[in-house]
């Protein structure tokens, strides 16, 4: 069996990568994934090319430069983010500065949020037709970019928390929006641990990561 390049599901604080300077500009991702979709066009899969180059061929590389390009810009966001922070610490308004930077923390993340979503859309709408649906590739990187989407929604509630209540700046502010997060992370990690398994069943090789995630979800219910 076959294990697939998984994209990061990581929060971001504990990402390893986080000071890496990015090769690639926005431009330059958008240029690649055109070129990825040109192909996907040019070579569509038909009963005559399914033993040949065709779209499903190109489909894993297109997601993932477009994982890739999020990532990076939500990593270069954050980036951006961190050094406004550390400027703030050292002036005098610190107060009012430290509550706007918890604000833009919780802007960047809805931002990767609304991002992602879009990644997971053009896959949903792509695996419910064959030959993709049974697509052991396919089905694990979807798995792994609900894992992401649920990882998001967890850190939109835990950074709820940490914001200023009382600024007309946050984002989430109530405990019953906090509860709908929290609800919505489990929701969407449940959804991608069932892709995660339909992929094993086509021949992926998850790894000890999902299998124990697994576990855990299904203790909980």
């Amino acid at each position: 069996m076959r294990r697939y390049a998984e994209p990061s599901v990581l929060p971001a604080s504990d990402n390893p990568d986080e000071n890496v300077v990015s090769s690639f500009s926005d431009t330059g991702f958008k240029a690649s994934r055109e070129y990825y979709e040109r192909l996907i066009l040019q070579y569509p899969h038909t009963p005559r090319t399914q033993h040949n180059v065709n779209a499903s061929t190109f489909y894993p590389a297109f997601f993932n430069i477009w994982i890739y390009e999020v990532h990076d810009r939500a990593r270069r966001r954050r980036q951006g983010t961190e050094v406004a922070k550390a400027a703030d610490i050292e002036s005098s308004e610190n107060t009012i500065e430290m509550s706007t930077a918890g604000w833009k923390t919780v802007a960047d993340r809805k931002q990767e949020l609304a991002e992602a979503l879009l990644i997971a859309d053009r896959m949903d709408e792509l695996l419910v037709s064959p030959p993709y649906d049974s697509s052991a590739v396919l089905l694990y990187l979807r798995g792994m970019v609900g894992l992401w989407l649920a990882d998001l929604h967890a850190g939109l509630s835990s950074a709820s928390g940490t914001d200023d209540e009382d600024s007309e700046h946050s984002s989430i502010s109530s405990s019953d929006e906090k509860k709908r997060e929290r609800e919505q992370a489990h929701k969407v990690r449940g959804a991608a641990l069932m892709y995660l398994k339909r992929a094993k069943a086509a021949g992926a090789d998850l790894p000890a990561s999902v299998h124990a995630l697994s576990e855990r979800q299904d203790a909980m219910g």
